[in-house]
């Protein structure tokens, strides 16, 4: 009789890999605000940000939401705020209302949620209701006063900033809420847009 030895290999199937990875770690967001109609880019800033390969990275709100996030280094993932609309496309936000989600990350397609949860939080989108004067020499240097609405509202964190065409600013702000600048020198005539942000975004 032919007596066969059973070797440990055999006994085991093929060997696909598993990998250990240390838990992520998160440290702070910037910026801690958007408007409430998402889509506010926002740096992740922690420890240990590995990519484990495509649709990995999700930044992860209030655990149910998940956003898509890509990783630049170990120490920072960048990823967009939701939306905090109603199924009508409207704010939730009215008046003094204060809103915020808990951002934390996963680096495994949702499987383990980690990271010291940061406050992100949402305001109003504003309004840009006047601009004194409204022309200017080329030349530049003329002194600019910009109302703009909800730049007291809960949840604006700052700095806000003007943006006149290409170029931004970071107003003082009169005890009223007006944002005043003085313009640069441009080298063309022509309207450019002006905005305002309460994110410095």
């Amino acid at each position: 009789m032919e007596l066969k030895i059973a070797f440990e290999s055999d006994m085991w199937s093929t060997p696909v890999k598993y990998l250990y990875y240390d838990s992520p770690k998160v440290v702070s967001i910037d910026p801690a605000c958007g408007p409430e109609e998402g889509y506010t880019q926002i740096a992740v800033h922690g420890e240990d940000f590995a990519d484990l390969g495509r649709n990995k990275a999700m930044c992860v709100f209030n655990h149910t939401i998940y956003t898509n996030a890509t990783v630049m280094s170990p120490e920072l993932i960048y990823c967009d705020s939701p939306a905090y609309l109603n199924e009508r496309g409207y704010s939730y936000l009215s008046g003094e209302d204060t809103a915020w989600y808990h951002v934390q990350v996963t680096i495994d397609g949702g499987n383990v949620v980690t990271g010291t949860p940061q406050i992100f939080r949402y305001y109003q989108q504003t309004q840009v209701v006047e601009v004194t004067p409204n022309s200017g020499p080329l030349s530049g240097n003329t002194q600019i006063a910009v109302k703009a609405k909800g730049i007291r509202q809960p949840g604006v964190c700052g700095p806000v900033k003007v943006r006149l065409g290409t170029y931004e600013f970071v107003p003082e702000i009169s005890s009223d809420g007006t944002l005043n600048i003085r313009n640069e020198e441009v080298r063309y005539p022509g309207h450019v847009v002006v905005q305002v942000t309460f994110n410095g975004q």
